[in-house]
Formats: structure tokens, C-alpha cells, sequence
């Protein structure tokens, strides 16, 4: 079996993370809008990076990360 994607096979990807309570707010943002900028890549189809809203638990995740790659070639790289 290849590694390789099929042609035109869309990848998406999610990630989870939870930031600390006692991160500086400016920091969050610089490092979310920094996540945005990332669209500016060839490789990168879609990127959106924001807080969950929907936090209900100190342990829960506080924020995501969705990327989109035309292959994994493209997300690997």
C-alpha cells in the first residue's frame, strides 16, 4: 500500500489544546493570529485557529487549530 494521498483527496486537520490559566491574554492572541497567518503557505488550503467557547471543565480543552491540505504530502511539509 503507497503512503501517498489519492489525487484531489482533501486532508483535514483538527487539534486540541488547552492553554494555562495564567498565560497573558496578549500572548494567546499574538499566538492565534500568528496561527491565522499561516494561510499565506501554498500548502495550506484553510487554517483557523480560536478559542472554544464552550469550555465546562478547568480540564477541558480551550482552544483548536483546523487546517485543510490538498494532500498529506502537502500537510507534511
Amino acid at each position: 500500500m503507497s503512503s501517498s494521498s489519492p489525487p484531489n483527496q482533501i486532508i483535514e486537520h483538527i487539534v486540541l489544546f488547552k492553554v494555562k490559566d495564567d498565560n497573558d491574554s496578549n500572548k494567546i492572541t499574538s499566538m492565534i493570529n500568528n496561527l491565522n497567518a499561516l494561510v499565506s503557505l501554498n500548502q495550506i488550503l484553510h487554517i483557523s485557529a480560536a478559542p472554544l467557547h464552550r469550555v465546562r471543565s478547568t480540564s477541558a480543552f480551550t482552544h483548536d487549530l483546523h487546517s485543510r491540505y490538498g494532500s498529506k504530502e502537502d500537510m507534511n511539509s
